[in-house]
């Protein structure tokens, strides 16, 4: 952000607004005691458990309206075709043999097992498909489906004087009433044709044109592409066997995505049911739509298993980079599947649906997430501060301002910009998505983090750095005058009292107000020690890791103080 406060000088540089927000508004405010930093992760707690039991709730799939644009003239086309059709798609359930053992018809256990007449098996693979259509409601099924084997016994029936033949033997079509023509099979046959006749004249059933005046069991309009025959290499033309064939019913209206999932999901326990009425041979459904649904079938899947590894990856790759330390990778972690669950729930108060194109979303928020949190955790682990409060409150202030000018408001710019797109799957998929995105990663960053790292942020332990020495930061700390002491977030503590010497002689009383006004007083009555004058220390001057911290008056604690107290740095 480029506008400068001219009270707010170091080095010759004006601070930005957003530094001075954050440094002078935010970051007391959030700090100002233990139980407003307490509030904040229940807040957010509840937010993401409330998130997670949005997620069985959230709706699956892909209208067909949303790829429109507004008020596009098809979405009423859609809306009157799910509201004013009294049938759905079709559906055909398709017979096919399995290896080399073909399913012969001609045999009576053979068609038994399939056809849904009288005298058929009543577990037969039609009459378990018909009494589907009598639940409707529940399986999908509109109405019995249409069965050429049971239409082709009756075209042989000679009671109906379909099937005709000339007396050369050549099959005579049932709009020709001819005298020379009769009836293929005589009366004594019985009511299906005899296995040596199945074949003879199946061709002919499926090329007769059904005519409402002679005979309406003509298979050509209905069936003409329903059976794949096998044909003898003997005797071209002349068929021995079928190798597939589907049987055609139809949907109830399907109006949502859902439906048209419902739908496909009641289709396949069907064929398994059906394949397990007839030998040698695989029931398997299919429809114009299932080419677009068969991915919702597995997406929850896919969504855990492709969430759960961008989380691993983050995970491994923030340990390896954070220099093998489990505890800031641990935290990145927790804060990016926090970030992730939330996703879920605006996504169902939002009304956006699962589908591949949310889903790639969700994996691109794992990695944004981890761009608004891997910052202020880096920070936290490098600062010099005093205990996990103190290290949290200076990571707040030295990066807060980058997080939030850098890295939320550059985003939001170029979201915003998706809003005004006339396609409904931009304005849905994109502009809300990742402005939840931008939104909840910076709410992370920003709120939730340091007030989390307060609490369980890892830190060194204090005797690691008995011989070290300790050198301000030069990019943020202001020139030293007098009665003033140097920080790691360039925060004068003489503007901030009390936040020293609670911290580095383990104050608890009052619990963590060290940023409230009235404290300014504050420190410890306990243990105080005498402190070189900081008016005779340059401003580059190096201190001991005993007078690290520093308070208006120049309290400090010393090494032995601080394991007194068992505060880490």
């Amino acid at each position: 952000c480029c506008f400068g406060n001219p009270d707010t000088v170091i080095s010759g540089q004006k601070k930005g607004a957003v530094t001075v927000i954050i440094e002078k508004y935010w970051a007391p405010a959030l700090f100002s005691s233990k139980c407003v930093r307490a509030a904040v992760l229940a807040v957010f707690f509840f937010i993401t458990c409330a998130s997670i039991g949005m997620m069985n709730r959230l709706e699956i799939g892909l209208n067909s309206t949303v790829a429109l644009p507004h008020h596009s003239y098809l979405g009423e086309y859609f809306d009157d075709l799910s509201t004013q059709l009294r049938v759905g798609p079709p559906v055909y359930f398709v017979f096919q043999n399995t290896g080399d053992k073909w399913q012969r018809f001609p045999k009576r256990r053979g068609q038994d097992e399939i056809c849904m007449g009288r005298t058929c098996n009543e577990t037969s693979a039609l009459n378990k498909l018909k009494r589907q259509a009598q639940i409707a409601n529940y399986s999908k099924i509109a109405v019995s489906p249409n069965s050429w084997l049971d239409d082709y016994f009756s075209w042989m029936d000679p009671t109906f004087e379909c099937c005709r033949v000339h007396f050369n033997g050549s099959f005579c079509p049932s709009t020709d009433r001819v005298s020379t023509c009769y009836p293929c099979l005589r009366k004594s046959d019985g009511e299906r044709p005899p296995d040596s006749l199945f074949f003879q004249y199946l061709p002919d059933f499926l090329s007769d044109n059904p005519n409402a005046q002679y005979c309406a069991k003509g298979g050509h309009a209905l069936y003409a592409d329903a059976v794949e025959l096998a044909y003898s290499h003997k005797t071209p033309g002349q068929a021995i066997a079928i190798r597939s064939t589907y049987f055609q019913t139809y949907h109830t209206p399907l109006h949502s995505s859902e439906d048209f999932i419902t739908a496909y999901q009641q289709a396949l326990e069907i064929a398994d049911e059906m394949s397990q009425s007839v030998s040698n041979m695989t029931v398997f459904p299919y429809s114009v739509f299932y080419l677009f649904y068969e991915q919702y079938l597995t997406i929850t899947d896919e969504t855990i298993v492709n969430l759960l590894l961008c989380i691993m990856a983050v995970f491994l790759m923030s340990f390896i980079l954070l220099g093998f330390n489990l505890g800031p990778a641990l935290i990145i972690t927790v804060t990016v599947a926090m970030v992730t669950a939330d996703m879920f729930g605006l996504m169902y108060l939002w009304g956006i649906t699962l589908n591949a194109v949310s889903l790639v979303n969700l994996v691109m928020s794992v990695g944004i997430s981890v761009e608004f949190s891997s910052h202020i955790v880096k920070s936290f682990t490098s600062s010099k501060g005093v205990g996990r409060v103190e290290k949290a409150f200076d990571a707040l202030i030295r990066t807060g301002p980058s997080v939030l000018s850098g890295i939320t408001l550059t985003k939001f710019v170029g979201i915003v910009v998706l809003a005004f797109a006339k396609s409904q799957i931009f304005e849905i998929f994109y502009f809300r998505m990742y402005l939840g995105i931008v939104i909840l990663g910076a709410l992370h960053s920003l709120v939730f983090l340091p007030c989390f790292l307060s609490f369980v942020g890892f830190t060194n332990n204090i005797r690691a750095l008995a011989g070290a020495t300790y050198q301000p930061a030069e990019s943020s700390s202001p020139a030293l005058e007098d009665g003033q002491s140097p920080t790691d977030s360039g925060i004068n503590l003489k503007n901030s009292p009390g936040i020293g010497a609670r911290f580095a002689c383990g104050k608890r009383d009052p619990p963590y107000a060290f940023m409230s006004p009235q404290l300014s007083g504050a420190r410890d009555s306990n243990k105080t020690v005498n402190n070189p004058s900081p008016s005779n220390q340059s401003p580059g001057s190096q201190r001991s890791a005993s007078q690290i911290v520093y308070t208006e008056n120049g309290v400090v604690c010393d090494y032995s103080d601080t394991e007194k107290y068992g505060v880490a740095v």
